[in-house]
């Protein structure tokens, strides 16, 4: 794939992508590919003067990631970003229903975790990775006890309790790769 992805970027002319006098065309070289530790990195516009930042590449797990355009003042590249990832998080929901009592449902949003000093420190959610502003969020110093439990369908749980909260904060992973 890497092979054909280079002839490709060769005979394409891609921006930025000149063949130097002793590199052959045929065959990749060694530095082509890039590997870095980070889970989240730019995709840089080598074709530029500037090399610009022009997305995001977000890897969520082993095999799953997230191509997003590049947005620095989101809450995923800015400040210290922990870890993220997509859970769901218990509503409570009135129905409009006069006398229906009061329904529990799962939404998924998308979760950071930051650090920084101890009163920036928290887990909030977001509707989208490139999102600017909280949906909600806990700040760690005040979070008073963590539980694991065991949902309705034997699913994973995790349910915090924090100070001024009016009750627990449930959260789960539809999938295995997104508990590790």
């Amino acid at each position: 794939f890497l092979e054909e992805l280079w002839q490709c970027m060769v005979r394409c002319g891609w921006p930025g992508r000149r063949l130097a006098e002793d590199e052959d065309p045929e065959v990749a070289p060694r530095d082509f590919v890039v590997t870095d530790p980070e889970p989240v990195m730019p995709l840089l516009d080598l074709g530029s003067e500037r090399e610009a930042a022009k997305g995001t590449l977000a890897f969520l797990g082993q095999d799953f990631f997230a191509l997003l355009p590049h947005a620095p003042s989101s809450l995923l590249l800015s400040s210290e970003t922990v870890g993220f990832g997509f859970l769901e998080l218990q509503l409570r929901r009135q129905p409009k229903e006069a006398g229906a009592g009061v329904c529990w449902q799962w939404q998924k949003f998308f979760f950071i975790a930051k650090g920084g000093g101890y009163h920036e420190r928290c887990l909030g959610w977001c509707l989208h990775p490139n999102s600017e502003k909280w949906t909600g969020h806990i700040l760690v110093h005040k979070i008073t006890q963590v539980r694991s439990v065991r949902g309705k369908s034997g699913e994973a749980c995790l349910v915090l309790q924090s100070e001024g909260q009016l009750g627990p904060t449930a959260l789960k992973a539809r999938h295995s790769r997104e508990r590790d």
